[in-house]
C-alpha cells in the first residue's frame, strides 16, 4: 500500500493543482469577455442553440478549435465540444468535464441546488 501511495501521490496533486489551475483560468476568461465577444473568436467553429428543456434559460453547443500540440499553434487541431447553459450572467459558473458522452441536458448537483451557470467541457484526453 505505501508503494502505491508513493507512486501515485505526487501525479494525483499534479493532477488537482492542474485542474484547479485550469477551472481558475476558464472562469477568469469568462469573467473578462462577454459571452458574445467569445462566441465571435476564431477559435469557435460551430454554435448552436439547443432545445431548451431544463431550468436554464438556454443551452449552446459550442465546438472549439484546439491545437494538438500548443507548443505548436499553427500544426493539426481537434475540435472540442463545450455546452454553455446559462441562466444568469450575475450568478456563479460551475465547470463539468465530461467524457465523449456529454449530453447538453446535464445538470450536476450542484448546479441545480445553486440555480447557477454551467459549463460543461469534453475532455480529451
Amino acid at each position: 500500500m505505501y508503494k502505491f501511495l508513493t507512486i501515485f501521490a505526487p501525479l494525483m496533486k499534479k493532477l488537482f493543482l492542474s485542474g484547479a489551475l485550469l477551472v481558475f483560468v476558464v472562469i477568469h476568461v469568462l469573467a473578462a469577455v462577454s459571452l458574445e465577444d467569445f462566441l465571435n473568436r476564431k477559435e469557435v467553429k460551430v454554435v448552436r442553440t439547443l432545445q431548451n428543456e431544463s431550468t436554464f434559460e438556454g443551452i449552446m453547443e459550442l465546438m472549439i478549435e484546439q491545437p494538438i500540440d500548443h507548443r505548436n499553434p499553427d500544426g493539426e487541431t481537434f475540435a472540442q465540444r463545450v455546452y454553455i447553459s446559462h441562466v444568469d450572467p450575475e450568478q456563479p459558473v460551475v465547470l463539468i468535464t465530461e467524457g465523449y458522452d456529454a449530453k447538453y441536458y446535464y445538470t450536476s448537483e450542484i448546479t441545480a441546488q445553486l440555480r447557477c451557470n454551467q459549463l460543461m467541457v469534453e475532455h480529451r484526453y
